[in-house]
């Protein structure tokens, strides 16, 4: 009877935990756009109105821009693999 007790309470404690974990997820958001919308404010001199870019919108970007940063980097990573194979084989031609 006790370790139900206890399971009952874990699972209202975890519940619990989501649910402020969730609003914490979102206020946290809310200040970023409010933060963001000041920020293009400040630098644009303009107030910037209408409609924010939404959560979704903004974590994709995100995933965008992470997907073309480590394409960018491994080409880089394979330029430079070529670049030394290169001068590997000039290296033992011309020695």
């Amino acid at each position: 009877m006790f370790a139900e007790s206890c399971d009952e309470v874990k699972k209202h404690l975890v519940k619990m935990c989501r649910e402020v974990e969730e609003a914490m997820a979102n206020k946290a958001d809310e200040v970023f756009v409010n933060m963001s919308r000041d920020y293009i404010e400040v630098i644009s001199g303009n107030k910037v109105e209408g409609q924010i870019t939404e959560e979704w919108e903004r974590q994709m970007r995100a995933e965008v821009a992470n997907l073309i940063e480590s394409r960018s980097k491994a080409d880089a990573d394979a330029d430079e693999a070529d670049e030394r194979e290169k001068s590997v084989n000039e290296f033992l031609r011309d020695g």
